[in-house]
C-alpha cells in the first residue's frame, strides 16, 4: 500500500527489558508497563519515519544510530496490508509498534499500559 496524506498512525516506542534474550512475543508488546513506553504519538503516515527517527536520535547509542535509522526507514516506509508494523532492535532494546486505526482489530493492538 502507498502512504496517503490523511492516514493516521499511532507510533509506540517501548524500551524492552534488558534481561530478555531474543524477541518478545507480541502479547508482551500489546500490554506493557507504563514505564516501558518511552514515546507514543499519533502522526500522519508520511511523518511516521521522521517521528521514529527522532526517537532513534534521542535514545539510541551513537554507534547504533545509522543502522537503526536504516532499519526504521525500511520497515516503516510502507503501510502493511494488516495495518500493524513492529520493529524490534535487540541491541538497543527498542521496539517500534506502528498501528493504523483502520486495521482489522487495530484498536485491540494499540499498546496499552497495565
Amino acid at each position: 500500500m502507498t502512504m496517503a496524506q490523511n492516514q493516521t498512525v499511532r507510533l509506540t516506542v517501548i524500551q524492552l527489558d534488558s534481561g530478555d534474550s531474543g524477541s518478545p512475543p507480541f502479547g508482551v508488546l500489546a500490554a506493557v508497563k507504563r514505564e516501558s513506553i518511552v514515546r507514543q504519538v499519533e502522526t500522519t503516515t508520511p511523518w511516521l519515519v521522521s517521528a521514529a527517527g527522532a526517537v532513534v536520535r534521542e535514545l539510541a547509542p551513537q554507534d547504533r544510530i545509522d543502522r537503526l535509522l536504516t532499519a526504521v526507514e525500511r520497515k516503516l516506509s510502507t503501510v502493511p496490508r494488516c495495518g500493524v508494523t513492529i520493529l524490534i532492535n535487540r541491541p538497543t532494546g527498542l521496539a517500534f509498534v506502528a498501528v493504523w486505526p483502520w486495521a482489522e482489530g487495530g484498536s485491540q493492538l494499540h499498546p496499552t499500559t497495565q
